[in-house]
């Protein structure tokens, strides 16, 4: 099997790797552990939930959801964030589309409207990047193994903006880094040399084997999963799992790799150079792939971001 560290280096050599997790400060005793991006930190609240005793962020993987809504309250409290109720929380669309989805004040506006007892807590948004230039919003996401990133930027009348992108494979594969850059380009004025990013843990490339079988090509067009962008060919590994023919995928290589041909500067983004897999065997944070082999609980960190 291939190791994190032996990764193609092409997106990696010039960016800011992180490789000791650095957490919010002064976090009580036996509350949940906020990991956040030390760059970041003068210009935006944000917090990833993974550290030690890592608690599940996700309603779906416990018998009561309130026990996940109340490990969530806990994460914005902590941060010195709006309530939850005032957040928006981005989920992958299911239809394949890259979704893009400004908060704006109308958008907040429907949301206060929104009765009191609801299924979700939260504004859900199906889309794979939010941004907003409003104060006192949390942006926020639940991921398992796929990249996400926060992003700060200055728009065209020196106002903060903030904005949250989840890529994984699929996302990753219809361009969503490129896409992202390009909307807070065009939306809010925002150069992208300026433009800061941070992206926390994903799945290691060692982890991420998809068989060959099951990759769409000339010749096995069956095949359901797709690797047509023109960045994979610098991003996946051929190799073998158990006998099988396998291709190992280096994603949040990709994701870096669309960032700077978009034309963020390497010196602005800030990679938490860490397997999520391996930060799941350790107890720290929740994977799927080793949940799928392992049986371990389910769950989902969250990431979560506010001017």
């Amino acid at each position: 099997m291939l190791e994190w560290n032996t990764l193609l280096s092409m997106s990696r050599q010039d960016v800011h790797l992180l490789h000791k997790i650095t957490y919010y400060p002064n976090q009580p005793k036996g509350t949940q552990p906020i990991a956040i991006i030390p760059r970041l930190s003068p210009l935006i609240l944000h917090g990833i939930t993974i550290g030690k005793g890592a608690k599940n962020m996700a309603e779906k993987f416990v018998t009561d959801p309130k026990d996940a809504i109340a490990n969530q309250r806990e994460v914005l409290k902590a941060l010195g964030m709006a309530p939850l109720e005032e957040s928006f929380l981005i989920l992958t669309p299911k239809n394949g589309d890259i979704n893009i989805f400004d908060v704006t004040n109308e958008e907040v506006a429907k949301a206060k409207a929104r009765p009191n007892e609801r299924p979700d807590v939260e504004t859900v948004i199906h889309a794979s990047f939010i941004a907003t230039d409003r104060r006192g919003i949390p942006l926020l996401t639940k991921a398992a193994d796929c990249p996400t990133v926060f992003m700060h930027a200055k728009g065209t009348n020196g106002q903060n903006v903030i904005a949250l992108l989840h890529s994984g494979r699929d996302e990753t594969e219809y361009m969503a880094p490129t896409q992202a850059i390009s909307h807070l380009q065009t939306r809010y004025g925002c150069d992208p040399q300026m433009i800061t990013l941070g992206v926390a843990p994903s799945i290691g490339m060692s982890h991420y084997p998809i068989k060959k079988k099951n990759i769409k090509s000339e010749t096995n067009p069956q095949g359901v999963i797709s690797l047509e962008n023109s960045f994979w060919k610098s991003f996946m590994q051929e190799g073998s799992v158990e006998g099988e023919n396998v291709v190992f995928l280096d994603v949040c290589g990709n994701v870096i790799a669309q960032f700077l041909e978009a034309g963020v500067h390497e010196s602005n983004i800030y990679l938490y150079d860490l397997d999520i897999f391996a930060l799941a065997q350790n107890g720290m944070a929740f994977s799927h792939r080793y949940s799928q082999q392992t049986g371990f609980p389910g769950g989902r960190i969250m990431v979560v971001a506010q001017l």
